[in-house]
């Protein structure tokens, strides 16, 4: 992806259960809301807390594109998810919005 400096633009974490961090808040955004994934958050909260709902909305994402269902997200899976989104561009403007406020 032409606009996304892996190594230099995103400040990530790994995100899995028990991490509170403001690109999880992303993370739930866009696997609901992105027309490519719309995988339901059960309770539809963007809350940055990665908890039970956010680890099956992950697993369920991972089972789509067919990796192990670990319930983890990396920077190289965040670096995906973008490109494989249906409006890059916008989903990476937002994680970099997210992420800077921290």
């Amino acid at each position: 992806m032409g606009f996304v400096n892996q190594e230099k633009d995103l400040i990530l974490v790994t995100m899995k259960r028990g991490v509170k961090h403001p690109g999880v808040r992303w993370l739930q955004r866009i696997l609901e809301e992105d027309e490519n994934y719309l995988i339901e958050n059960d309770y539809g909260v963007f809350d940055g807390d990665f908890g039970g709902a956010t680890e099956r909305q992950v697993k369920a994402y991972q089972e789509k594109i067919g990796v192990e269902k670990t319930g983890i997200i990396r920077a190289t899976d965040v670096i995906k998810i973008i490109e494989e989104s249906s409006n890059p561009k916008q989903w990476y403007l937002r994680l970099t919005i997210y992420t800077s406020y921290r």
